[in-house]
């Protein structure tokens, strides 16, 4: 081999070497390119399931509070029919307050007081009336009385008792409610039934 077919040789080599290490570059530097570009994709999945893993606990939460307050509605209404026997119950006490030690009148004051008990254990409550301030959330007024015995809107007698569960109102107390008494609104009343005689 003569020396300038070695040199050509050498070249070529040193040629094809400098290709190889821009071949190398392009490749490690497209390499470098889909990495990131696979980092970014898998950081946006992670996102994503970070998301729909949220959403699905959030899910998970508003059908537990759904679901409690189904339960807390059923058991409200099945309560609410209760109360019609609770109703019952005291109507037989009240008109058997004559007869004392009778075992039929005894034997009904201890099943209402079961029923109340467990009414308690529930979180049922008897909602207060007589003497307080009439509230439209609570009572429902059937009468309203003029009297002078008692401030005008304060419920003097309490008809048909009403009970709430924790904080929701099963069914309203209905009461008679004090009308401020006054000569004005007497004699209002009067004219007003000689008005109705006149026609």
């Amino acid at each position: 081999m003569s020396r300038n077919e070695c040199n050509r040789r050498g070249e070529m080599s040193s040629s094809e070497e400098r290709c190889a290490e821009r071949d190398d570059s392009e490749i490690i530097e497209g390499l470098q390119e889909e990495n990131e570009m696979l980092r970014r994709e898998l950081e946006s999945l992670r996102e994503a399931e970070a998301r729909a893993r949220a959403d699905y606990q959030n899910l998970q939460k508003r059908n537990a509070r759904r679901l409690a307050s189904v339960r807390e509605e059923i058991r409200g209404e099945i309560v609410c029919e209760f109360l019609t026997v609770i109703d019952d119950l005291r109507m037989v006490l009240a008109s058997t307050r004559d007869r004392g030690n009778d075992p039929i009148r005894q034997g009904v004051e201890m099943i209402l007081g079961r029923i109340e008990s467990i009414l308690s254990n529930m979180g049922i409550t008897q909602i207060t009336c007589e003497g307080e301030a009439f509230d439209p959330n609570l009572h429902e007024a059937i009468d309203y009385v003029p009297t002078e015995n008692a401030a005008d809107g304060t419920v003097i007698e309490e008809v048909l008792t009403g009970y709430c569960m924790e904080d929701r109102l099963l069914r309203p107390a209905r009461v008679r409610v004090a009308r401020g008494y006054s000569e004005e609104a007497a004699r209002g009343c009067q004219c007003n039934d000689d008005t109705r005689e006149e026609r």
